[in-house]
């Protein structure tokens, strides 16, 4: 009775607490996909904003380092000396110009000492004095400041380059523009001058619209871009790299410009889109990567920038890529939120089932009592007592059950047999039952443990009852034999032409003895051996007569019929070796009587020769 009710009860609080877990667990995910679907959206705007700020405030200073140079160039000091400078040449051919810049820059290059009058006239005159002091007010910004004139000449340098004329390379042709003039950047990486990555601003210097000279900068960039970078830099904001759109790293906090690459993920995003998000991992860890390009480096109509030259002094220069910022944030910083969420809703959700699980179980001791009352009385009525009946004094549906139970029981008094003659009608049934099951199971184990491959059919051939033995013989599954391998339509029987043999058992209901030779290939054996089976089958017939089913034993002959082959040969060996023996007998003879008449010979001539002189 105890048992009833706590069984009731605990399964009663195990099904609340099951449908309440697997409710929590489902609110769960449902909750934490949509907060993660939401976060990730204002989290991806959210970066997408900090990495175009951070690109707007580069390109801000790459703006006023513009407005810087341009003041510079359009000083009186740099265009005085820009026309000086034309007036010496100005009295010569274009080819004998070109000849006289051709042969100073050949002197310049030949000439190693910076201290030599000839470089010293370049780096050492009132220019020169002018742009290093620019240098000195702004320690640390500039490498080389130079100047060249509108034929590419050297007009004043703050150290000795490595050329004397420019007019050739790329980024005075791309600062001059044909003559229009355009502000260009030179992106020629880490500069051994400067000892840190430079940016090469080259700027026209013009009288009026027409362009004089040109003006190059290079600047000690990745300075500002450290300060601005780290001062951004924060735990909620996440770590920012400055990035070539190729994929090499320019700026990253402790590491040295142009020696790492971005993930390969967003250098394939970076080539279709100007801005955006992607979700990268790196290192184990996942983050959310917002990037932005900053638009002064895109070769737009008003400034040019790229670099390719390559020298002693500069180092993995720009191959035509534009610049662009990138903004870091680990997934976990950004799932944190939304997974304590979830745990807060999972610690209030399994209180709350918990105490739902305990009032089920109370709830349960209770409903479980009638119950009880009810579960004694049915089993005295399966042990067959009739009389007793269900005392349940309460206005509910227990109590409407109990008088239906009671009068069930008056009932089956009435209607009821005997239940002694019931009783003795179950023990015989079950007697016969344990019969049948019994002769059955010896009739499974003669087929079974019958050494010879074993099977029956029914009246149409198909097999519904085989032993291992022939699965193994036929080299099939019980499930490929049982209900689905018919005897008339096997290929084999067919080819060995056994249907007619097959037919007087089935038609004639005769027994049939036969013998077959299978090919190991048509069995699929790996050996491809010959198998040599004796057959015997027999029809069963009903007591009425009718065929029923076909019984066929095979037996496996295949090693005695390689052991007659054996003794065969070994009985025609066997003459062959008496054949053999007496021929040596003769031989034996023959040599025996020869060697009698050859033996008194060799001794007398041996005693012949030892008495005649040598």
């Amino acid at each position: 009775m105890k048992d009833v009710f706590m069984k009731f009860s605990y399964k009663l609080s195990f099904t609340i607490f099951a449908t309440g877990l697997a409710t929590l667990l489902f609110i769960s995910a449902l909750m934490y996909k949509f907060n993660y679907n939401s976060t990730m959206v204002s989290q991806s705007k959210f970066i997408k904003t900090i990495a175009n700020e951070v690109s707007g405030d580069i390109d801000y200073i790459l703006a006023e380092k513009v407005k810087t140079t341009l003041t510079l160039a359009n000083s009186s000091n740099i265009i005085k000396a820009v026309e000086d400078s034309i007036v010496s040449y100005a009295d010569l051919s274009d080819k004998k110009r070109e000849e006289s810049i051709k042969q100073l820059n050949e002197k310049w290059m030949l000439t190693k000492n910076p201290d030599d009058n000839f470089i010293l006239k370049f780096t050492d005159n009132k220019t020169a004095q002018f742009l290093k002091r620019q240098q000195a007010l702004l320690k640390g910004e500039y490498g080389e400041i130079f100047l060249t004139n509108k034929f590419g000449a050297l007009v004043a340098s703050t150290s000795k380059l490595s050329t004397f004329s420019h007019g050739q390379k790329y980024w005075w042709l791309g600062s001059y523009n044909y003559g229009k003039g355009k502000i260009f950047f030179d992106d020629r990486g880490y500069d051994d001058s400067v000892g840190g990555y430079v940016l090469g601003l080259v700027v026209p210097v013009k009288k009026g619209t027409q362009i004089i000279g040109i003006l190059k900068c290079n600047l000690n960039i990745l300075g500002s871009i450290n300060e601005l970078i780290t001062g951004a830099q924060h735990k909620s904001l996440g770590k920012f790299k400055l990035i070539r759109s190729g994929g090499m790293v320019v700026f990253e906090e402790n590491f040295e410009p142009l020696s790492t690459r971005i993930h390969d993920n967003i250098f394939k995003k970076l080539k279709y889109n100007g801005q955006g998000t992607i979700i990268i991992n790196d290192f184990e860890e996942n983050y959310l990567v917002g990037f932005s390009q900053i638009k002064l480096t895109n070769n737009n109509t008003k400034y040019g920038f790229g670099g390719t030259f390559e020298s002693s002094d500069h180092k993995k220069g720009n191959t035509g890529e534009s610049w662009y910022v990138l903004c870091y944030r680990k997934m976990s910083l950004i799932q944190a939120p939304i997974i304590e969420s979830i745990k807060s809703i999972v610690l209030i959700g399994s209180i709350l089932i918990i105490i739902l699980m305990l009032t089920s179980y109370l709830l349960g001791k209770k409903i479980a009592a009638p119950l009880t009352i009810l579960n004694k009385a049915t089993k005295k009525i399966g042990e067959g007592d009739f009389k007793g009946t269900v005392e349940i004094l309460q206005n509910n549906e227990f109590g409407n059950l109990a008088d239906s139970f009671n009068r069930m029981t008056a009932n089956l008094k009435k209607t009821t047999t005997s239940i002694e003659l019931l009783e003795n009608e179950i023990v015989e049934r079950k007697k016969v039952e344990k019969t049948l099951k019994n002769n059955q199971n010896f009739l499974d184990k003669i087929i079974d443990q019958s050494p010879f491959a074993t099977w029956i059919s029914d009246e149409k051939g198909t097999i519904i009852k085989c032993n291992a033995v022939l699965e193994k013989l036929l080299n099939i599954t019980h499930e490929q034999l049982i209900g689905k391998y018919n005897v008339f339509e096997d290929k084999i029987a067919i080819k060995q032409g056994l249907i007619p043999k097959f037919r007087t058992v089935f038609e004639d209901g005769n027994t049939v003895h036969f013998s077959i030779e299978w090919d190991g290939n048509e069995l699929g054996y790996k050996d491809a051996k010959k198998v040599h089976i004796e057959a015997t089958m027999f029809p069963i017939h009903d007591d009425k007569g009718n065929l029923t089913n076909a019984v066929n034993h095979w037996i496996d002959i295949t090693r005695r019929k390689k052991a007659e082959k054996s003794k065969i040969q070994l009985e025609a060996q066997l003459q062959q070796s008496q054949k053999m023996e007496s021929i040596g007998t003769l031989a034996g003879g023959i040599a025996h009587d020869f060697n009698n008449i050859l033996f008194p010979i060799v001794g007398h001539t041996e005693m012949l020769i030892e008495d005649i002189p040598k």
